[in-house]
């Protein structure tokens, strides 16, 4: 409904003459959710627009592709910001929504499916034939697809990334940021920013959401980015930590090993500004959440237990209701991938109410209950 009403808007918008920019494409990416949907919307606001697009308006078309999982043309709209917009699209911003894209995806169980950017690339190039017009109606569907056209270039950034898993995609564009190899587009050398906390975090989301474990390759990320002295931001470690699949008792080593330090680590410290103090907990609180979504995937009600009482009398923060459904959500995970726990014993039930009680406990920081009354007991 939403979509139809913002497709009438820009109709009427065109045909009374109103000027659009690159914001009035960013606030219409949001709405299709097909690839020819994008592909048709953008091509046909383009030239209407009384401006080139800007990168804010590149870094909308290439979220909408990846949101709705097509990983392969949001990297050739990387590639095409980068050589319309030259520096200002070759921000570390600009870099993290190309990741962001790929992190939108899972990869295949069976590691068949891949990035086809060469074919993307033909049909994000490809010129429509005379007489062709492209066209989004007020329901979103489109009059036209891009045809296939031979007459493009594959450079160096699109066979970087062609016939490579959305993993194995993200890692060889971390490892491009990290080493700071030049990548050539057209007859042009592009020299990629180093990499920063988000970067890794959402390498970190792209290996977890392959569904493989993959404590390994978590465990090399988190010692590179120790090595490279990125922020260990409480998200980045969750990320990490998510990697570990079912895997609680590799999670635990690990959290024992370093990551649980390196939260506890950013923590804001007492001469720090008070917004940075009221925040105080919540980078320790984010990765804790992580170890839950482990404990959630291994269906370990009493592990998680077991935690949401440490995180209380090690780290002095409370769980959350954020912590009880990272629990959840690795558990509805771990049963949608097996029938293996679907019988739960009385004693797992038992934990899993317990641990409902630790995370839904009163806070004062809770805006929700701010007009509760509060009744104080005494036995």
């Amino acid at each position: 409904v939403e979509a139809r009403k913002a497709y009438k808007l820009l109709d009427i918008m065109l045909e009374i003459g109103v000027p659009l920019d690159g914001f009035s494409l960013s606030s219409l990416m949001s709405f299709p959710s097909t690839t020819e949907q994008i592909t048709a919307l953008w091509k046909r606001i383009e030239p209407e627009l009384n401006t080139d697009l800007n990168p804010a308006a590149y870094r909308s078309i290439i979220t909408a592709y990846g949101r709705v999982g097509d990983a392969s043309s949001a990297s050739v709209v990387f590639e095409e910001m980068v050589r319309v917009c030259g520096n200002r699209g070759r921000s570390i911003e600009c870099w993290n929504v190309l990741l962001g894209a790929l992190a939108y995806r899972r990869d295949g169980e069976d590691g068949s499916e891949m990035l086809d950017v060469e074919n993307a690339a033909a049909l994000q190039m490809g010129k429509p034939t005379t007489g062709d017009s492209t066209y989004v109606n007020s329901d979103g569907t489109s009059n036209h697809k891009i045809a296939a056209s031979d007459n493009f270039t594959t450079d160096n950034f699109i066979s970087l990334l062609h016939r490579k898993t959305f993993t194995e995609a993200s890692i060889v564009i971390l490892e491009t940021m990290r080493n700071g190899t030049s990548i050539q587009l057209g007859t042009k050398l592009m020299q990629p920013p180093k990499p920063n906390s988000q970067t890794y975090c959402l390498v970190a989301t792209t290996i977890a959401n392959s569904l493989k474990q993959n404590s390994e390759l978590a465990l090399q990320l988190f010692q590179e980015a120790m090595d490279q002295g990125v922020t260990a931001d409480g998200r980045f470690l969750n990320a990490l930590l998510r990697c570990f699949g079912d895997d609680i008792n590799g999670a635990l080593a690990a959290w024992k090993g370093g990551i649980g330090a390196a939260a506890a680590k950013f923590e804001p410290k007492p001469n720090d500004n008070k917004q940075q103090i009221i925040n105080r907990g919540a980078n320790l609180l984010a990765a804790y959440n992580g170890l839950m979504h482990v404990c959630g995937r291994a269906i370990r009600p009493d592990v998680a237990l077991r935690l949401a009482y440490a995180m209380q009398k090690t780290a002095g923060i409370e769980p959350t209701e954020t912590t009880l459904n990272c629990y959840f959500a690795g558990k509805r995970l771990a049963l949608s991938m097996t029938d293996e726990f679907r019988n739960f014993s009385f004693s797992m039930n038992q934990y899993e109410s317990l641990l409902s009680v630790e995370c839904t406990k009163y806070s004062s920081k809770d805006k929700r209950r701010a007009g509760d009354k509060k009744i104080r007991i005494i036995l």
